[in-house]
């Protein structure tokens, strides 16, 4: 949240232990509710333990309710001073665990670069490590619908002017195109006739806001297709393609 932020309807309730000899301190969130004014966001309920010193910050454990997001968080931020007379966590390590059955997109595009957006709600298991500008995001389980992604995410410039990048390593899941469309509006994707769904074996795919490319090695029911291919969007599709087909039934030809 930027720190122009202003809050109505803030209701909060905390306890501190300051050890300013050993610079240490632990806060017990008890109760916080707020609304961002400009954009309505609104915190129905966030609770949880906290502590830092002139480390390190450690989430022992939080829980943040919106309207339509239930997310656990715990872990830790290395390399920061609280005490400091500016805490600098731009560039500190982290190493967080994210956890929610109801994870919803438009919680999720406050913190998307741009007009980079997501759709639906998500189940989300996950462990995040790095620095904002080059965050890893190992993905146990982010299912929406009928899909189920198992991977690692490689996001670049998350927290800066510059382009965001992104790298998807995806380990065996399946994919709904259907889910993909809804999910990724962005993209711009058209409809497929001869597809409704994905297999992937190990793939690696690397993009932008505006393209997107890398090896795929996926199975549907057109058969087998294994190979590199880039896509340009939006406006006149471009793309590039070099694939290995195997089993490809005449009908989708």
């Amino acid at each position: 949240i930027p720190v122009h932020t202003l809050l109505d309807s803030l209701q909060c309730t905390l306890g501190a232990t300051i050890n300013l000899a050993r610079q240490q301190v632990a806060v017990s969130i008890d109760e916080f509710r707020a609304v961002e004014r400009a954009s309505g966001f609104r915190i129905n309920s966030m609770h949880g333990s906290l502590s830092a010193d002139t480390t390190a910050i450690r989430v022992l454990h939080l829980r943040i309710e919106t309207p339509q997001t239930d997310l656990l968080a715990f872990g830790s931020v290395r390399d920061v001073n609280v005490f400091a007379a500016t805490p600098n966590i731009d560039n500190a390590p982290l190493d967080i665990t994210l956890r929610s059955e109801s994870l919803a997109s438009e919680d999720l595009n406050r913190c998307m670069p741009g007009d980079f957006v997501l759709r639906d709600r998500f189940v989300l298991d996950s462990r995040v490590s790095g620095t904002l500008p080059h965050l890893r995001c190992d993905v146990r389980t982010l299912a929406t619908r009928s899909t189920a992604l198992h991977g690692v995410l490689l996001m670049d410039n998350l927290a800066n002017a510059r382009p965001f990048l992104y790298t998807i390593e995806l380990q065996p899941s399946k994919v709904w195109y259907t889910d993909i469309r809804t999910v990724l509006p962005t993209l711009k994707l058209g409809e497929l006739d001869f597809a409704d769904h994905f297999e992937f074996s190990p793939s690696r795919i690397v993009g932008s806001k505006d393209s997107v490319g890398g090896f795929v090695d996926v199975r549907g029911v057109f058969g087998g297709v294994r190979g590199t291919i880039a896509l340009a969007f939006p406006g006149t599709l471009r793309y590039s393609v070099n694939l290995s087909l195997n089993k490809i039934g005449r009908a989708h030809v």
